[in-house]
């Protein structure tokens, strides 16, 4: 973006909602452990594979390996693509630029969030004993 000074010199100053490396490694990071636990994971889950809990906190669903351990990461990276996208593609995008840093911080917490979620789904699918009715809400009290 360029702006002219008191002086009348054009300067170029750097949008808050250009791509910085800073604010994008965390996501990443975050999208990429998901890929890797799920990696790790795989040769190492029982089939079927708990994918839904009811009320009571009883399973009453279940599934394969890909919608077990391949769904959240996918889910993550696409929302993660949405919200780099949405920004450019808004015909209000110019109000972003009042809002960056929230923008920049929600964006971290629903990618954190996923994570989080995932942790507990592929915890679940080796077997660990976590109980997703305490947890979730948890999480979403976090978000």
């Amino acid at each position: 973006m360029n702006e002219t000074n008191g002086g009348g010199e054009v300067t170029t100053t750097r949008s808050a909602m250009a791509w910085s490396w800073r604010r994008e490694v965390p996501m990443l990071t975050i999208i990429l452990g998901m890929f890797v636990a799920s990696a790790l994971a795989w040769s190492h889950v029982d089939l079927p594979i708990p994918t839904h809990w009811n009320a009571s906190g009883e399973v009453d669903g279940y599934g394969g390996r890909f919608e077990r351990l391949l769904l959240f990461p996918l889910i993550a990276l696409g929302l993660y693509g949405l919200l780099v996208v949405l920004p450019k593609a808004d015909p209000a995008r110019a109000n972003y630029e009042s809002f960056a840093s929230s923008y920049g911080w929600i964006r971290l917490g629903i990618t954190a969030f996923m994570g989080l979620l995932h942790g507990f789904v592929v915890a679940t699918a080796l077997g660990a004993n976590v109980n997703m009715f305490l947890v979730f809400p948890l999480a979403i009290g976090v978000l």
